[in-house]
């Protein structure tokens, strides 16, 4: 499973300045959303040949990411 930068960030935070759990704040969880809506509309933004699925932004990130959340 790859981390995403929030995750990566976090876990650094958590490790060497903030020695709290994080992950389950509200900040957390909106970075979290945000940066998936990036990830997702990047992979549209790339994907230019003229097939016209939105819904393969969605099963990118939850192949990549490894969540089952959709």
């Amino acid at each position: 499973m790859k981390k995403t930068a929030i995750e990566w960030f976090t876990n650094q935070l958590e490790k060497h300045y903030v020695f709290q759990d994080i992950k389950n704040t509200t900040a957390f969880l909106h970075a979290k959303e945000f940066e998936k809506k990036q990830i997702m509309d990047a992979y549209d933004s790339g994907w230019s040949d003229g097939f016209d699925d939105k819904d393969l932004n969605a099963e990118y990130y939850f192949e990549t990411f490894n969540t089952n959340k959709k």
